[in-house]
């Protein structure tokens, strides 16, 4: 991006850190309104617009565009960070609870270790493909949970053909998917 956009090495630091920043204020706002209306619509919503902004940080032009979106980029990128931990908790059966959030704890630690090799593959990539890879991968990652048909709430029933995307045996369903799998299996 320094090459094409012909920044100083200071407002190439600057993106990372406004979108550290936005990563920082992002949670004051999600943390509380994810307890009034509710986590999915807080996912959806922030996906939605995490996915435009980084569509935003491919298609910029200038300098001041880039640094505006990838604020608002780390501002909406906050909201799993917030509320992953709360959504794994209202998930999963108080006796499994440890076990997801210990592979939701490890993410962070394996990051490091392959952070090189997507570092390499983006270095070699250049700047527009960065951005378009992370649009893309945002797109993915918010289309899949929706395509599972998974997100109803642990206090109201699920539908009438609700069939849990879990049928393995040996793996231990989330309570949310326990009385819908009860349910389609009689």
């Amino acid at each position: 991006m320094k090459a094409y956009f012909r920044y100083s090495e200071e407002v190439a630091i600057l993106t990372i850190s406004l979108f550290v920043a936005g990563y920082c204020v992002g949670p004051l706002f999600w943390g509380p309104v994810s307890e009034s209306y509710g986590r999915r619509p807080v996912f959806v919503i922030s996906f939605i617009f995490y996915t435009g902004f980084q569509v935003g940080c491919a298609l910029s032009r200038n300098t001041g565009s880039i640094l505006v979106f990838r604020f608002l980029s780390g501002c909406f990128a906050s909201a799993p960070l917030t509320n992953s931990g709360a959504l794994l908790a209202d998930i999963w059966e108080i006796d499994h609870r440890g076990q997801a959030l210990a592979l939701f704890a490890l993410m962070p630690f394996a990051g490091p270790s392959i952070g090189p090799i997507v570092g390499g593959f983006i270095e070699t990539g250049g700047a527009v493909s960065v951005t378009s890879l992370k649009s893309e991968t945002a797109d993915i990652l918010f289309s899949f949970p929706l395509s599972l048909g998974v997100g109803h709430s642990g206090s109201q029933p699920c539908s009438p053909g609700c069939v849990s995307p879990l049928s393995s045996s040996e793996f231990q369903r989330p309570t949310l998917l326990n009385s819908c799998w009860r349910r389609r299996r009689r």
